[in-house]
C-alpha cells in the first residue's frame, strides 16, 4: 500500500523512502513558504540566517525524519511581518505574550519568586 501524507503526496511506483521523503521535504518546504507568502529560496535563506537555531534561545531542535527543521517561522498576526525562526517552546512564548505584552511582564515577575530561597 503507498504511503499517503496529509499533502495528499504518494508514492511513486518503485520509489525509494529516500526518494520519496527528499519529494515530500520540498513540498513541505514550498507549502510552508506558500503560507507565509515567501518564496522558497526565502524559506532557506531564513532557515540559513539562524544556521538551524532558535533566534531567541539558541537550540537546535532536532530534526524530522521528512526533513523539517523542527523550527518554526515567526511572523506577526496583525501584519503578518516575518521576524524569525524559533523552537516550539519559543514559538508558544512569543504567541501569548503578543496577546499580551502585560502578561509577559508578569510571568518574569513570578520567575523571580525563590529565586534567593536555598
Amino acid at each position: 500500500m503507498p504511503r499517503v501524507c496529509n499533502t495528499r503526496l504518494r508514492r511513486l511506483e518503485g520509489e525509494t523512502d529516500a526518494h520519496y521523503d527528499t519529494r515530500l521535504a520540498s513540498l513541505r518546504a514550498y507549502e510552508r513558504a506558500r503560507k507565509k507568502k515567501l518564496t522558497v529560496e526565502q524559506l532557506e535563506e531564513l532557515i540559513a540566517k539562524h544556521a538551524g537555531r532558535c533566534a531567541l534561545c539558541g537550540v537546535e531542535p532536532p530534526h524530522q525524519r521528512d526533513g523539517r527543521t523542527g523550527l518554526y517561522i515567526d511572523h506577526r498576526h496583525d501584519n503578518g511581518a516575518i521576524r524569525g525562526m524559533l523552537c516550539n517552546r519559543c514559538n508558544l512564548m512569543v504567541g501569548f505574550a503578543d496577546q499580551s505584552a502585560s502578561l509577559l511582564v508578569k510571568v518574569l515577575e513570578y520567575a523571580k519568586i525563590g529565586a534567593g530561597a536555598s
